[in-house]
Formats: C-alpha cells, sequence, structure tokens
C-alpha cells in the first residue's frame, strides 16, 4: 500500500458506455443461394462502414445480428451468412445468422453498432459512400452528418 498511496485509477470506458447505442441501417443488394442450400444476403454496407478493422482481423469480430424492417414475409428463419458489398472475402458481417426470407431492396437493422463502427472502418475501400450519421434523442433528431473523406472539392 505504501507504494500505491498517490497511485490514481484510470480507465477508458467507452466501448461499454455507448456499444449499445448505434443501429446501422443497411439494404440487401443480393440475395445469393448455392447448390449446397447455403445462402449469402449481401447487404451495401460491411466492413467498410462497420468495423473494418475487424474485417481484417486486427480486432475480436462480435457477432452481429440483422433485424429485418417492414413486414415479415414468413415466421420462418434460415441461416445464412451476410456478405458486405465489396469481394473481399474478408466482408462477412455474420456467419449463420438466422433471418428470414429476404430480396434486394429490403432494408435491414444491425444493432449495436454504437463503439468503433465507422471510424474504425475502411471508409475509402472501394470508393462506397460514407453513410449518413443521424443522431436522436427519443423521437427528436438532433443532428445529422456524413464524415468527410478530403476527396471534396474546394472552393476558392
Amino acid at each position: 500500500r505504501r507504494r500505491t498511496a498517490d497511485a490514481e485509477l484510470w480507465f477508458e470506458s467507452g466501448r461499454y458506455l455507448v456499444s449499445s447505442c448505434g443501429t446501422l441501417l443497411a439494404t440487401v443488394l443480393d440475395v445469393k443461394m448455392f447448390e449446397a442450400g447455403k445462402t449469402h444476403v449481401i447487404l451495401d454496407t460491411g466492413m467498410i462502414h462497420l468495423g473494418g478493422m475487424a474485417g481484417l482481423g486486427r480486432i475480436h469480430r462480435a457477432l452481429a445480428s440483422i433485424e429485418p424492417l417492414g413486414e415479415a414475409r414468413s415466421e420462418t428463419l434460415e441461416p445464412a451468412d451476410v456478405m458486405g458489398p465489396t469481394d473481399s472475402p474478408l466482408d462477412c458481417i455474420a456467419r449463420g445468422a438466422l433471418v428470414p426470407p429476404l430480396r434486394p431492396g429490403d432494408t435491414v437493422a444491425i444493432p449495436n453498432v454504437g463503439a468503433y463502427g465507422l471510424t474504425a472502418s475502411l471508409v475509402e475501400f472501394a470508393s462506397r459512400q460514407l453513410p449518413a450519421e443521424v443522431c436522436y434523442r427519443g423521437a427528436s433528431v438532433v443532428a445529422a452528418y456524413r464524415l468527410r473523406t478530403g476527396h471534396e472539392p474546394i472552393s476558392p
């Protein structure tokens, strides 16, 4: 105790406090069925917007849940690999996720992306547009913006 009497305790609580605070909305681009009964759901988001460092194996990837928005076509859930839009095999959001039948154009929600999502992602990879970020309190929007990448035209 003599050696630590003047010690201060510091910790970073960001992930603990905000990891459940964000939801990423995505659009289904394609659904591919393979011979072995395997299904791939391709979204317009992935490692480019959602923790690209996890896609590269730099940090642990949590198993994402995929929640369809709108009316369900069926109560039946089937396993599917949910993939991002790039041609990289690392661009996987969830393997074996239980999802109802999805079609191109459907909107899905990926909850609990509030910490290290976009800021730890490969936002310039594959030249995809950055998602808009909308902050709300209850039913009121308090801020909406899109990150800039530095490639916007400069006005004189």
